[in-house]
Parts: C-alpha cells; sequence; structure tokens
C-alpha cells in the first residue's frame, strides 16, 4: 500500500513538530530515529501543533530509511466522509476528546492548528519515497494521479483501523516492540 504525502489540507498526510517552534525537520527526523525523545499520547483527544515539519526534508528521509522493516505508530485523526474533520484554528473546549469541543470543525490547516486524534495505527514500513517528488511506481501503481502528493511511504497496515482509546509512549528507546501492536487503518478507495 502506498500512504500519499500530500501538499495541504485537513485530512492530508505530513509530518508534525512535537514542540514547536524550535526544531521543525530535524526535531521530526529526531523522534524517527529515537522514539524516546517522542512524549506519550491517549486517544481520543485534541493536540495542538503550532508547526509542521518539512515533508521534503533530507533529514526525515534518512530517518524513515532506517526504519525500514519496522512497524511505526502513526496517529490518526478524525475525519468523517461528508463530514467535520478533526482539526480546529481556535482552543477547544474542555475536556478536548470529541469533535463537539471545537466551535468550527475543520477549520484550520497545518501550522497553528488542532488535531483531534482517535488512534493510533500501526504501519509496517517498506519504502520511503519523499525526496524528488512520488515516484509514479511506488506511490501510484493503479494509475489513479498524483491528486496533490508529494511523496509517499510503502508498507501494509497490520490491522483495521479501529477508534479506540489508547494509551501509547513514552516511547522506548529503539521504538516499539511489534507484539505490542494496538490498531491500524484500513483505506478505502
Amino acid at each position: 500500500m502506498a500512504v500519499p504525502l500530500c501538499k495541504n489540507g485537513p485530512g492530508n498526510v505530513g509530518w508534525l513538530d512535537w514542540t514547536p517552534p524550535g526544531g521543525g525537520a530535524s526535531e521530526v527526523a529526531g523522534n524517527i530515529t529515537d522514539t524516546a525523545n517522542a512524549p506519550g499520547i491517549s486517544t481520543p483527544r485534541w493536540y495542538y501543533y503550532p508547526a509542521t515539519g518539512n515533508i521534503n526534508s533530507g533529514q526525515v528521509q534518512t530517518a524513515l530509511e532506517g526504519r525500514i522493516g519496522d512497524d511505526l505508530w502513526i496517529p490518526i485523526y478524525y475525519s468523517v466522509p461528508g463530514g467535520p474533520v478533526g482539526t480546529c484554528d481556535t482552543t477547544p473546549a474542555s475536556p478536548r476528546t470529541s469533535i463537539n469541543d471545537c466551535a468550527a470543525p475543520g477549520s484550520g490547516n497545518g501550522q497553528n492548528n488542532w488535531y483531534l486524534w482517535v488512534t493510533v495505527a500501526s504501519f509496517h514500513l517498506e519504502g520511503v519515497h519523499i525526496l524528488g517528488g512520488p515516484d509514479p511506481a511506488a506511490c501510484d501503481p493503479q494509475g489513479f494521479g498524483s491528486n496533490g502528493m508529494v511523496g509517499c511511504l510503502t508498507g501494509y497496515w497490520n490491522d483495521d483501523v479501529v477508534p479506540a482509546e489508547v494509551e501509547v509512549g513514552p516511547f522506548p528507546p529503539g521504538g516499539i516492540d511489534p507484539e505490542d501492536a494496538l490498531v491500524g487503518v484500513q483505506l478505502l478507495r
């Protein structure tokens, strides 16, 4: 499966900086390389990210290449086809655990945005294609068209997506044992 990394817009896949404004791409790469740097998370919960990392960073590409063959945890945020997206450009109301805690769900885009994470997914990484644009053979094998894609990750989801309350981390040095995988994502065409 190819997971597209898209240019912009709520619902797209990209890199988020855990502790902005400092860090950016170097912090994203550091968290990929050494997962002990990443904080623990629980779902469902709104998380604030004022800065995004650079998708096309050589640092991120190199860090991900070092994780080929590993199972990675990927946060999944709220999105209902034809419904609201779990992004918010204002601080959601307490307890910050529901789409209804945002006054205008779907507002905001990328930087200075809140995201409603509903679960994490276990993805087995087999390939990284983020520098120099998407590799059509790897990122779009069925020929659907790039649709704004600037790269992709290839591999497979370990389980179906199941929005669930989960707690992950802080991550142990060296990552998470694949035996501890909780959930994954199933994409539909």
